[in-house]
C-alpha cells in the first residue's frame, strides 16, 4: 500500500513538472531539478493549493467551478490533467472548455487538452473576440502537444511579457479587472488586450494595433516585445498626460489676490467657463478635487435635476468656489448632459470665449465605466497645466472651435461600429447639418473638452434645439442626445471653425 502512494506521489510530481500549468522556466537540468523538488513541496504543502496559480491554471477558479473537486480534497492541477480535460473543465476563468469545444467540434476533447490546444493556436486563451473566432494562423499544430522545449520557450517569453507590462498601472487604471499584480498580467493577456486596455502608461494598444494592421484578436503588446531587438528597452508610443497633473492634492489657497494677479497678467488671454452637469451628485467629489489643484479663474455652472441636488452641490462646493462665480441650476432630467449644457446653461458660459463641458460620467452598463471618467476628467480639468495649455491653443489657433482628449482606449473601437444611423439622420435633419452617414468623422465619445463659444452660437440660437431631447428613462443608446453627441464636431465644422482632438502621446 505504500508503495503504491509512492508511486502515486511521485508520478503526480513528474506530471505537474512536465504540465504547462505549473509555472517555471525550465532551461537546462538543474533548472529542471528545482522544478521537480517545487512541485513535491507543492504537492505536500494542502493549504497552498487553492492559492496557487500561474498565467494558464488558477486553483482558486478551479475550486470554485468544481466543488466537488474542492470536497474531495483533490488537488487542482493533478485532477485537470487526469480527468478535468476529459470533462471539458476549464483551468482559468478566461477559458471556456465547451465553448471552445462547440467552436471546434474537428478537435475531440477525449483526447486533446482543449486549453493546451487553445495556447497553441492562439498564443493565449482569447480565441473568441466581440462573438467571432479569431483566425487562425497554424492550424496544423492544433493537436500537437507542448514538448519539454517548447514549454521552456513559452514560459520564457511569457517571463518576458511579464518583465515589461505594468502591473501597478494596469490595477489603478482597471480597477474592475484585477485584484494582485499577478491577476493584472494574467487578465491583460488572456482578456484585456482583446477589450484594448492599455498594459503599461505609455504604450496606446489600439494605435500600435491600428499602425501595424492588427486585428482586435492579435495582443499589441506581445507583437511589441516579440519585435524587441534590445531586451532591456521598451518602445513606448505614448506620453504619460498624467505627468502635467499636480501629485498634492491640497488646496493651493486661491483668494481674491491670487485670482486678481492672475486676470492681471493675463488679460489677453480668452476667457474660460467651466459646465458641470452633475446627474451624480455622489461623485462631485472628484471635480472638486481636481478644482483644487487650479488657481485659473473661471465661473463654474453647475447643472443638476432636483432640488435636494442643488443643496447638496451648494453645501460641497462652497469652500471651493469661494472667491469664484458659481450657479446652480435645477434642470429637466432630459438629452443625457447634451440638454443642460446648450439649452440650460448656455444663457451663463456664452458670455465667455471659452467653454469646458464636464458631466459626472457614471456608465453603470459597463465594468470600465469610472475608469472612463477619471480618464476624461484628468485630460480636462486635470490640473492648471491643462487648462493654461487649452487656453493657450485657442489663442494661437484662432481657427480651432473644439479641442477634446482622444477617446478612451476601451470606448475607440465602439465609436468605429456606429450604431446609431436612425437618430444622427433626424438630429440632422432637424438641425439643418449636413453629416455623411457613410464616412463618419471622430466625435468626442463622452461629449467632454473645450469648445469656442462662438462655434456653437449656430446651433444655440436654432429653433429645433428646445425640443430635440427626449426625458431620460434609463436609455443606453440611440436617443437624440447620443446622436448630437456624434454631431459636435459636425456642429463646430459648419459654425466656420474646426475641430481637434489631442491624444496622450506623438
Amino acid at each position: 500500500m505504500l508503495i503504491l502512494r509512492c508511486f502515486r506521489y511521485l508520478r503526480n510530481v513528474l506530471r505537474l513538472s512536465g504540465a504547462i500549468y505549473f509555472s517555471g522556466g525550465r532551461s537546462n537540468k538543474r533548472a529542471r531539478y528545482l522544478e521537480v523538488l517545487n512541485v513535491a513541496l507543492y504537492l505536500r504543502n494542502r493549504s497552498e493549493w487553492a492559492n496557487y496559480h500561474s498565467p494558464f491554471f488558477d486553483c482558486r477558479n478551479y475550486y470554485q467551478a468544481n466543488p466537488d473537486v474542492r470536497d474531495a480534497g483533490l488537488e487542482p492541477i493533478s485532477h485537470y490533467l487526469e480527468h478535468g480535460w476529459r470533462e471539458l473543465r476549464s483551468p482559468s476563468q478566461y477559458f471556456d472548455a465547451a465553448g471552445f469545444s462547440a467552436a471546434h467540434p474537428h478537435i475531440n476533447g477525449q483526447r486533446h487538452d482543449l486549453a493546451e490546444v487553445c495556447l497553441r493556436l492562439y498564443g493565449s486563451y482569447a480565441w473568441k473576440v466581440d462573438g467571432e473566432i479569431v483566425p487562425v494562423r497554424n492550424a496544423q499544430m492544433s493537436r500537437k502537444g507542448f514538448s519539454l522545449r517548447e514549454r521552456t520557450r513559452l514560459f520564457n517569453v511569457w517571463q518576458k511579457y511579464r518583465h515589461f507590462f505594468d502591473a501597478n498601472f494596469y490595477l489603478l487604471e482597471y480597477p474592475d479587472a484585477a485584484i494582485t499584480t499577478d491577476e493584472a498580467f494574467v487578465h491583460y493577456m488572456h482578456r484585456g488586450f482583446s477589450e484594448d486596455r492599455n498594459p503599461r502608461r505609455d504604450f496606446d494598444g489600439h494605435r500600435y494595433r491600428k499602425r501595424h494592421g492588427l486585428s482586435r484578436g492579435e495582443n499589441p503588446f506581445r507583437h511589441c516585445v516579440d519585435s524587441l531587438r534590445d531586451a532591456t528597452a521598451f518602445p513606448a508610443n505614448s506620453h504619460d498626460w498624467l505627468a502635467l497633473r499636480v501629485d498634492s492634492v491640497e488646496d493651493r489657497n486661491v483668494t481674491t489676490d491670487t485670482l486678481g494677479s492672475y486676470l492681471e497678467e493675463n488679460r489677453e488671454r480668452p476667457s474660460l467657463c467651466v459646465h458641470l452637469h452633475c446627474f451624480y451628485v455622489d461623485l462631485l467629489h472628484e471635480v472638486i478635487d481636481r478644482i483644487r489643484l487650479i488657481t485659473i479663474p473661471f465661473p463654474l455652472v453647475v447643472t443638476v435635476c432636483s432640488e435636494v441636488d442643488a443643496a447638496a452641490a451648494q453645501y460641497l462646493l462652497a469652500d471651493i468656489m469661494l472667491h469664484r462665480e458659481l450657479h446652480i441650476i435645477v434642470v429637466k432630467n432630459r438629452g443625457r448632459d447634451i440638454a443642460p449644457f446648450l439649452i440650460d446653461a448656455s444663457a451663463i458660459w456664452r458670455k465667455s470665449d471659452l467653454v469646458l463641458h464636464l458631466h459626472t460620467k457614471k456608465s453603470p452598463h459597463i465594468s470600465w465605466g469610472d475608469s472612463w471618467r477619471r480618464y476624461l476628467f484628468d485630460r480636462t480639468i486635470g490640473g492648471e497645466e491643462i487648462l493654461g495649455w487649452a487656453i493657450d491653443y485657442f489663442s494661437n489657433h484662432p481657427s480651432t472651435g473644439l479641442i477634446y482628449p482622444e477617446n478612451y482606449c476601451m470606448i475607440r473601437y465602439f465609436t468605429e461600429k456606429e450604431q446609431n444611423h436612425c437618430a444622427i439622420r433626424s438630429v440632422a435633419e432637424k438641425l439643418g447639418l449636413e453629416y455623411d452617414l457613410l464616412s463618419p468623422r471622430a466625435y468626442p465619445a463622452g461629449s467632454m473638452g473645450f469648445y469656442r463659444v462662438s462655434a456653437l452660437v449656430g446651433i444655440l440660437d436654432s429653433e429645433g434645439l428646445e425640443d430635440l431631447f427626449e426625458q431620460e428613462m434609463g436609455q443606453l443608446d440611440g436617443t437624440a442626445a447620443h446622436a448630437f453627441e456624434r454631431l459636435l464636431p459636425e456642429v463646430v465644422r459648419q459654425g466656420g471653425y474646426e475641430a481637434t482632438l489631442y491624444a496622450a502621446g506623438p
